[in-house]
């Protein structure tokens, strides 16, 4: 790991239980972008944890889950009590937004401009969503699931995917999620996870 000051030591359990091994989540943003904090934000647990922006440099330490668990990374200029409060701040505005980061041993962040165009630097589980994030642009979502079958991202991603095309999206169809469904590992099907998918697409 890089030589770099922890500026944030944080014992944050998010579903692990009785799990020793961390997870360092660090960075830097670019010389010309003067952010003060970056945050992280559990949307499962709603958990909110703050690290300040020193020298262009942060740094959280997580306790590391048994399995999938994505983070919503954002930052901002001002110092907020609540996500809703990130949200709302114009630093959240589009285009920059928030990017996802799934835990890992290790996660990089390099932030040149956007922070929904963040360069992520982890292992299979964050190579995974650049590839969900490349899907999401060029509306390929099918080439997705049949290039990561068994991945715990695709089981994430087809849920809020079927979660769109429930409400009458124009981005997807049900029939599409069906095709995507299909795509999917026998792991991934026999899970809770992807029982639950397979009733609401078959209805």
């Amino acid at each position: 790991m890089r030589n770099i000051t922890v500026i944030v030591l944080l014992s944050v359990l998010f579903i692990a239980k009785g799990f020793g091994q961390k997870c360092i989540v660090y960075g830097t943003t670019a010389t010309e972008l003067s952010y003060k904090y970056v945050y992280l934000y559990d949307p499962d647990t709603k958990v909110f944890v703050t690290a300040p922006v020193i020298a262009h440099q942060f740094s959280f330490e997580l306790d590391r889950p048994e399995k999938l668990k994505i983070l919503m990374l954002s930052f901002n200029m001002e110092l907020m009590k609540t996500y809703k409060e990130v949200l709302e701040s114009p630093d959240y505005k589009y285009p920059n937004g928030a990017r996802m980061v799934a835990l890992e041993d290790t996660v990089e962040v390099t932030l040149k401009e956007y922070t929904k165009e963040a360069l992520v630097k982890g292992k299979d589980l964050n190579r995974d969503i650049d590839g969900m994030y490349l899907a999401i642009k060029s509306g390929k979502y099918d080439t997705f699931f049949k290039q990561h079958p068994d991945s715990p991202v695709a089981i994430v991603f087809l849920k809020t995917l079927t979660g769109l095309a429930t409400k009458g999206s124009a981005l997807i169809t049900i029939e599409q999620c069906r095709s995507s469904y299909d795509s999917l590992s026998d792991r991934l099907k026999n899970t809770d996870e992807g029982k639950e998918l397979l009733k609401i697409i078959a209805k």
